[in-house]
């Protein structure tokens, strides 16, 4: 992982300068932001084949300020993935620092795009700040990058599903399980991470074994859900997952727990990406052990079906 710390002497290997640099929080990597790295590349192609380069800050500025943050739509490194993704032809991590926080707007400009960078063009949203206090706002940026030669690309906000796409609204929506709008927004399925932890070991008793994760990133509304499982093998699974408390056995502590179809192993202390397709259900409170388990049967035939629709239909395009 690429990391440049703007208030350190040198610029690390691997960073490149003369490039089309485009800088943000990326949290989710959303069509948003998918928009300016794309834009980036456009730009990039009309200056000659210069690079794109896009830089995610962090950690959080807010943070630093000690200010509380929700958890994040993606971790860091699977930012840095989307980035590439979507185009950047290098990516890394733009270290933020109290005495970063501290330079105006015309400090950071020089500082970062002209003399370390020395960025060819700049591309960022039309509500892009920058600078102590976020003094610094697309219009300074337009005036900077005229005065020193650096094309400037200003990206409007993405709309889907009517709305602007923004990473609240993408958090709102997982808050209320309406995973297929997240997905509108993301461009892609909304994926939870977490490392896979010991949990009660009631589902092996019942036939349905799972991961537990503890979460790294949004969870969704409690209910049960169609997801693909990502393993850190590279493999991908089926998997019908619940989140929220056990109320049958009288658990109230939520839990993420998936059920991996057609797998066998130990996955404890590894890092698996949940990838939401659909929710099936809302949670229950079952009469017995044996009305949870004819449901549960019932929801891993449903996620089956969810998760093959969605298989057959990304092989179509």
């Amino acid at each position: 992982m690429l990391v440049y710390d703007p208030t350190a002497s040198t610029l690390p290997p691997g960073i490149p300068t003369h490039a089309v640099v485009t800088l943000g929080n990326f949290d989710g990597v959303h069509r948003g932001h998918a928009s300016l790295v794309q834009n980036a590349a456009r730009m990039a192609h009309d200056l000659g084949g210069a690079p794109v380069l896009a830089l995610a800050f962090d950690p959080h500025p807010r943070t630093l300020l000690g200010k509380t943050l929700p958890a994040p739509l993606t971790t860091l490194a699977g930012r840095l993935d989307l980035l590439r993704a979507a185009g950047a032809t290098q990516v890394g991590v733009l270290r933020t620092s109290l005495s970063l926080l501290a330079w105006d707007a015309e400090t950071f400009f020089q500082s970062v795009m002209v003399q370390s960078l020395q960025a060819r063009g700049v591309v960022e949203g039309d509500n892009f700040c920058f600078g102590r206090n976020r003094q610094g706002t697309i219009h300074t940026l337009k005036d900077f990058c005229g005065h020193s030669g650096i094309s400037l690309g200003v990206v409007q906000a993405v709309e889907a599903a009517g709305q602007e796409v923004s990473s609240t609204r993408i958090r709102q929506a997982l808050a209320e399980g309406a995973v297929d709008q997240a997905c509108q927004w993301l461009g892609r399925p909304y994926r939870l991470s977490g490392v896979v932890v010991p949990g009660a070991r009631r589902g092996r008793v019942l036939g349905f074994p799972t991961a537990n994760l503890q979460p790294l990133t949004v969870v969704p509304a409690p209910g049960v859900y169609a997801c693909r499982a990502r393993l850190a093998d590279g493999s991908v699974l089926q998997a019908a997952t619940h989140i929220g408390p056990a109320p049958t056995f009288g658990e109230e502590l939520p839990r993420v727990e998936a059920h991996l179809l057609d797998f066998q192993g130990d996955l404890y202390g590894q890092t698996i990406a949940l990838e939401f397709l659909a929710r099936l259900r809302d949670p229950q409170t079952f009469p017995s052990v044996e009305a949870l388990v004819r449901q549960l049967g019932m929801d891993v035939r449903v996620a089956q079906d969810v998760c093959d629709f969605h298989t057959q239909r990304d092989n179509l395009r």
